[in-house]
């Protein structure tokens, strides 16, 4: 399977506050791995909500997390398939606005 969606930087750190990122809750990043990489950083690591649906085509390559996988066009702006509802509530609760296109 692809690595298509583990751990997706969303946020930049800044001075003001940590940076984000989100992991798909059932593909979390190990324990280990996170207290190696990330102790002591400025990120901030985040469950994303679960995809309008968890279903994967015959023969796809990729998994559902496909979802998180975004355009950030900025610090607070987001380019998101307009159908992954789940993501954009989440986004918005962060304070990123997102603008919706068609898949």
């Amino acid at each position: 399977m692809a690595i298509d969606a583990s751990l997706v930087p969303l946020v930049p750190t800044t001075n003001e506050r940590k940076g984000i990122l989100v992991n798909p809750p059932d593909r979390p990043i190990t324990k280990e791995d996170k207290d190696r990489i990330f102790t002591g950083s400025s990120w901030e690591i985040l469950d994303a909500p679960f995809p309008n649906s968890m279903v994967v085509p015959e023969s796809c390559e990729s998994s559902a997390w496909l979802s998180i996988n975004l355009l950030m066009v900025g610090p607070d702006r987001a380019i998101v398939e307009e159908t992954e509802i789940p993501i954009i509530n989440f986004l918005e609760s962060l304070g990123i606005k997102c603008t919706r296109v068609p898949y």
